[in-house]
């Protein structure tokens, strides 16, 4: 699950800026006294089920992506400025919400490749007395630009049901359930990385899978 920008953004740093006031309340290191504590952070997605290895965390797995192999044909378009390509439609695998595959002959120039190289757009955890923990953006974004991975446990239609019902029955004011198909979920409740952290109030970015 990718999270993507749906604004383009410019950071203003005049005193009218709203982003200005949010800094002064927020907490912008996560390594502060203040961070937050309710979850333990991981990289990749972790998988409950019968595909268990020694791990850190008891009866989770790890699993490597499914490598891609579907090329594009971006690299035939006249690019003398050498700009980034593969970050619009124009782009077969960007209108499939397909990634472009590691070793596509662009390279670094291939705007596509985020998801699989763990990129995350730069961003802050900040902190508010009224709204708990949230993310901020540290420098502009396009609209469209990959923003961060959503990850956390990957679980099964039953189990979800089972987690939100225990979640309901005992009045949790806050869930981190994410669709990823019919059958499957991601839950960042005890496992995840900061994508969690983003507000749905204002929404700023969509999830593509």
């Amino acid at each position: 699950m990718s999270c993507i920008s749906t604004l383009s953004t410019e950071l203003d740093n005049t005193p009218d800026d709203p982003t200005v006031t949010i800094n002064k309340l927020c907490v912008t290191d996560v390594t502060s006294l203040e961070q937050p504590l309710s979850f333990k952070f991981i990289n990749p997605n972790v998988y409950k089920g019968d595909l268990r290895v020694t791990h850190s965390h008891r009866n989770l797995a790890e699993l490597k992506r499914c490598p891609v192999n579907a090329l594009c044909e971006c690299w035939r378009m006249h690019n003398r400025f050498r700009e980034p390509i593969c970050n619009t439609n124009n782009c077969i695998n960007v209108t499939k919400n397909n990634t472009c595959p590691l070793h596509y002959r662009m390279g670094t120039l291939c705007a596509n490749q985020g998801f699989d190289k763990g990129l995350a757009t730069k961003h802050s955890l900040f902190h508010t007395s009224v709204k708990g923990f949230g993310l901020l953006l540290s420098a502009p974004v396009l609209a469209g630009q990959h923003g961060i991975e959503y990850v956390g446990e990957v679980i099964g239609k039953d189990e979800f049901a089972r987690r939100f019902r225990n979640m309901s029955y005992a009045e949790v004011p806050e869930c981190y359930f994410m669709q990823l198909s019919p059958s499957m979920y991601v839950d960042a409740t005890v496992y995840g990385n900061n994508s969690r952290f983003i507000k749905c109030g204002s929404p700023k970015c969509r999830g593509r899978m």
